[in-house]
């Protein structure tokens, strides 16, 4: 039986890739193929900004990898992404845990965001 935290992340995560999907009409940033993968630029296990919008990319699964395995491909996505860039700038040092509470409010967040797109 899943916890209340772990529902509270797999909901977060739901509109997560949704938005971020919404934000690229569902192509892949780099090669324009339908995107199946989100991407985030801070890694989900740094938690910070782990379910904000401004840290993902939609791409598709050929590309997700690349962006994985090759640094110049995951710095051109960065650069030719200047606000998502700064983002990832002013946080990709920071970690911090999310409690229930924060994770309730950015899901709020994304709805409204989400219903007013």
């Amino acid at each position: 039986m899943k916890t209340v935290r772990q529902n509270l992340i797999k909901e977060a995560r739901r509109l997560w890739r949704l938005m971020v999907f919404e934000e690229f009409n569902g192509r892949c940033f780099l090669c324009g193929r339908p995107a199946h993968d989100p991407h985030h630029l801070i890694p989900a296990r740094h938690l910070v900004g782990r379910f904000e919008t401004k840290n993902g990319v939609a791409l598709c699964r050929l590309c997700h990898g690349k962006v994985h395995d090759d640094m110049d491909i995951a710095a051109e996505v960065k650069e030719r992404l200047p606000e998502k860039y700064e983002f990832w700038q002013k946080n990709k040092h920071k970690s911090c845990k999310m409690m229930n509470y924060e994770i309730k409010e950015k899901i709020e967040i994304m709805r409204k965001e989400k219903d007013n797109g």
